[in-house]
């Protein structure tokens, strides 16, 4: 009898032990998977900031390129150099071609924000 109530504590202590382990181990574990969480988080938010930025120098430099493309096409009649409006050509068709890779940053943003 006496035996037995040893036996039956042993393993009572044994159990607490374990839970308190188990208990720990799921602490550890939670803590990591939330630390995932915000790391990825983080990551999107960089990447959505890194995609708007990327945006808004695109937007900045049509812009540019669409004010020295007049400059440079106001100078080709001025002074009716060939060359100049060459290039104040080529400089429109780049413009042209900027849009649509704001077009793919837009969807890019869209979908990081889902």
């Amino acid at each position: 009898m006496i035996f037995t109530l040893q036996l039956l504590q042993k393993r009572q202590e044994s159990l607490s032990l374990l839970q308190g382990r188990n208990i720990s181990f799921i602490w550890k574990n939670n803590g990591k998977i939330e630390s995932q969480k915000i790391r990825k988080t983080v990551g999107k938010e960089n990447e959505l900031n890194y995609l708007k930025s990327k945006k808004a120098f695109l937007q900045d430099d049509i812009t540019a390129m669409e004010n020295s493309a007049e400059e440079v096409f106001n100078k080709a009649e001025s002074s009716k150099i060939i060359s100049l409006f060459i290039k104040a050509n080529a400089l429109q068709r780049d413009i042209e071609e900027k849009p649509s890779e704001i077009k793919e940053l837009d969807s890019q943003i869209f979908e990081k924000e889902k």
